[in-house]
């Protein structure tokens, strides 16, 4: 991590996480190729480290409006969402905060979102019928963008972490909706052994959201009809920002802090027997302040090559985190709008000891996220055909009750 230079640097740190349940083995990757910066625009300041990978959203597309960020709390043995304890209440007291995953959806109608299963485990959703679930959208269209870069520095070390001084969601422009969501189907999947499928009698990393206070003319995207296995990809997701977060182990004589942040930040802390211990233990999982989630999107390479899919399969050379599991693949139609391929279903060997891709060695054609089939997409998208019918025409179903009707 190279140290803050100024008072007001052009780049800031990321932290790195998400929520990818399983990694793939892969054949060898392409050679890596020379990557240099993006740098800073007038529309999008990037991160730090992070800058040839993702920008800020602030497009105002239609994409970016049919996302949003789902938040899952992480339940224990007993059925309980778990909680870890810091001192950052008034006067530094202890407080309890929750343990939460996030992964990310899509709106393919006004109120149906699609979401990777594994995101929707039965052990943190064992429930459907009655455990609601909340989905977030974030808009920073008209925040200043140096005020979130400069909300994004914390202080303190872990589990103690606080903004330095604003936190992120209380810059002005910073827009966060609520969504009330169920869980209306869930499949299979090789992923969630011990998650049975729910409403669901085909397999696959997928499953279907349904937030009833969304409004009906909200925008959505519609699923691809096919997937060409080739070509260009883009992606909108959403992540938190923080800063001063260290990439690679800090060397001897490193602060403090620069060790705790790449413990707790960086590194991935899994355990295969106790995945709650190791959320406890990972920053990105804790429901504070400091994790205001930010909307994200893919960019192209320095040199303009766009992100695609390799190897003639579902695999990309996206950029992602644990957290970015459930957010959309999009492909570009014939007339050159977005459409779903299928929510991101897990990463390469990095997401077995990080939480985040490593931005600085990151390199075109090395596979990075891995998607659901598109064919399993329109699977989901074709058991509630009805409901989407309906649900995708306003005018008739704005005086009816939500219905959930599942094709013959």
């Amino acid at each position: 991590m190279r140290p803050l230079s100024s008072v007001v640097p052009r780049r800031f740190g990321l932290p790195l996480l998400l929520a990818i349940a399983g990694c793939v083995s892969a054949p060898a990757d392409a050679p890596d190729v020379d990557d240099g910066d993006l740098g800073a625009t007038s529309a999008e300041v990037q991160a730090e480290n992070g800058g040839t990978q993702f920008a800020i959203v602030q497009d105002g597309s239609r994409a970016s409006k049919a996302t949003g960020v789902l938040e899952i709390p992480m339940r224990g043995p007993n059925g309980q969402p778990a909680t870890i304890t810091s001192n950052t209440g008034p006067m530094g007291m202890p407080i309890s905060l929750a343990v939460r995953g996030t992964c990310g959806v899509t709106f393919i109608s006004p109120h149906f979102a699609i979401t990777a299963a594994h995101c929707v485990e039965q052990q943190n959703v064992p429930d459907p019928a009655n455990n609601t679930l909340t989905v977030r959208q974030v808009d920073v269209t008209n925040a200043n963008l140096l005020a979130l870069h400069t909300a994004a520095l914390i202080k303190g070390t872990y589990p103690n972490y606080e903004p330095l001084a604003t936190a992120m969601n209380d810059v002005p422009g910073f827009q966060s909706t609520a969504l009330t969501c169920k869980l209306v189907s869930r499949c299979a999947h090789s992923l969630i052994p011990d998650s049975p499928a729910h409403n669901c009698d085909f397999t696959g990393d997928v499953a279907m959201l349904h937030c009833s206070n969304r409004a009906s003319s909200a925008p959505w995207l519609p699923v691809a009809s096919s997937d060409p296995l080739a070509g260009p990809v883009e992606m909108y997701w959403f992540h938190e920002l923080l800063s001063p977060i260290p990439l690679t182990q800090p060397q001897a004589g490193a602060p403090v802090t620069a060790f705790d942040r790449f413990q707790h930040y960086t590194r991935l802390n899994a355990t295969a027997a106790d995945k709650l211990a190791a959320r406890k233990a990972n920053w990105h999982y804790i429901a504070s302040r400091t994790n205001a989630l930010l909307p994200l999107k893919s960019v192209p390479w320095s040199d303009g090559t766009a992100r695609r899919r390799l190897f003639n399969s579902t695999r990309t050379d996206l950029f992602g985190c644990h957290g970015t599991s459930g957010s959309g693949v999009l492909q570009r139609n014939a007339n050159g709008e977005h459409e779903l391929l299928g929510p991101v279903s897990t990463g390469s060997e990095w997401t077995l000891t990080r939480l985040c891709n490593d931005p600085d060695a990151f390199r075109p054609g090395q596979t990075g996220l891995t998607y659901t089939p598109t064919s399993v997409t329109q699977q989901m998208e074709a058991k509630f055909s009805r409901s989407l019918l309906l649900d995708r025409s306003p005018i008739i179903v704005n005086p009816l009750p939500p219905v959930f009707v599942a094709s013959p």
